[in-house]
């Protein structure tokens, strides 16, 4: 149960990173 919580913490974080990299990416790329 620990690591299936560990699991999908590290999907959403993952997630967030690519997310919010996408997004500076494309912010500066607009500029």
């Amino acid at each position: 149960m620990k690591n299936l919580a560990l699991f999908i913490c590290g999907i959403i974080l993952g997630g967030t990173l690519m997310f919010v990299g996408g997004l500076n990416k494309f912010q500066t790329s607009k500029n």
